[in-house]
C-alpha cells in the first residue's frame, strides 16, 4: 500500500480562507444535500463538487483546493495526470455503520485533505483488516492508492466533519 501524511500542510492564508469559505454561516457556501455517502448506505451528508466524474470542473472553488492538491503531490513525488473527480463533503454525526467502500474501480490515487478538526476517523482496509486509521485534524493531508476505505462521521454531538477529496491517476 502507498500511503502518505503530512500535518499542518496548509499555509495559513489558505486556513484562514477555508475557515471563512466553508464555514462562516455568513458567507452560505454552496453545499447540496446527498441521500448517501456511499451507494445504499442512507446516510446523509452534505457536498460541493469541484471536479465531476466526468472529469468536468464544475466549481469556482476548483482552483483553491487544486494548488493545495498540486503542492502536495509534489511534496511526495507523485503528478496527477487526470484527476478522476474532486469534492468537498461536510458530515454530521449519524446512527449506522458507514460502508466500507473503494472510490473506482480503475487504479487511482485519493487524496484527503481534513479542512477541521474533528473526530470519526478515515480507516483504509486490505483483505478486511484496518491497515490504517487516520484522526481528522485541520491541515492534515493523506494519500494513498485505491484500497477500500471508510470515513466515519464525527462521533460527537453538534461536530461536523469537514473534507476535500480528490481521486486522480498519475502518469
Amino acid at each position: 500500500m502507498i500511503f502518505f501524511q503530512k500535518d499542518n500542510f496548509f499555509t495559513e492564508e489558505e486556513s484562514l480562507i477555508m475557515d471563512q469559505m466553508l464555514l462562516d454561516e455568513t458567507k452560505h457556501f454552496p453545499w447540496f444535500f446527498a441521500r448517501s455517502q456511499v451507494e445504499q448506505d442512507n446516510i446523509p451528508y452534505f457536498s460541493h463538487t469541484l471536479v465531476d466524474r466526468d472529469g468536468k470542473v464544475t466549481s469556482h472553488f476548483f482552483d483553491f483546493f487544486h494548488k493545495i492538491n498540486l503542492r502536495f503531490c509534489e511534496a511526495v513525488n507523485y503528478k496527477p495526470k487526470k484527476i478522476i473527480r474532486s469534492c468537498v463533503n461536510l458530515t454530521l454525526p449519524f446512527i449506522g455503520k458507514p460502508t466500507l467502500h473503494i472510490d473506482h474501480y480503475e487504479p487511482h490515487f485519493q487524496i484527503l485533505m481534513y479542512l477541521n478538526d474533528s473526530t470519526g476517523s478515515t480507516d483504509i482496509y486490505k483483505d478486511n483488516n484496518i491497515v490504517k486509521s487516520i484522526q481528522p485534524k485541520k491541515g492534515r493531508v493523506i494519500m494513498f492508492d485505491k484500497h477500500y476505505h471508510l470515513g466515519n462521521s464525527p462521533t460527537e454531538p453538534n461536530q461536523i466533519r469537514a473534507i476535500c477529496i480528490t481521486t486522480f491517476n498519475v502518469e
